[in-house]
């Protein structure tokens, strides 16, 4: 693989905006060629900021972790299932309009 190849991806590469073959090609080259290492070294230090750590420590995800389960057991406490007794209060209101509906047309002297 040529190094211009490389060098015109490497920013990039900076911004995790290459597919993952484009990535692994980039992350081959750059284990071989100290050029290209370089190179992306320079681009490293021009970056605003503390720059991007390659990993992230276990620590870092835990409290996120828990974060989001708190948040999930909330939405899941606040949609809570309708209780039996409205449920058969549904019921019976329902079948009252039917049965009043059915008395109305039978005593009008139509059919059902």
């Amino acid at each position: 693989m040529k190094c211009s190849w490389v060098q015109h991806r490497l920013v990039a590469y900076l911004d995790t905006e290459l597919p993952t073959p484009g990535r692994l090609k980039v992350e081959s080259h750059l284990s071989a060629c100290g050029i290209c290492r370089q190179a992306l070294q320079r681009f490293e230090s021009t970056r605003p900021g503390p720059g991007i750590p390659k990993t992230r420590p276990p620590e870092f995800w835990a409290p996120m972790h828990e974060a989001v389960l708190r948040e999930v057991d909330k939405k899941a406490d606040a949609i809570q299932p309708p209780s039996d007794a409205w449920t058969i209060t549904y019921f019976l209101l329902l079948l009252l309009v039917f049965g009043w509906s059915l008395g109305q047309v039978l005593s009008a002297g139509g059919s059902p």
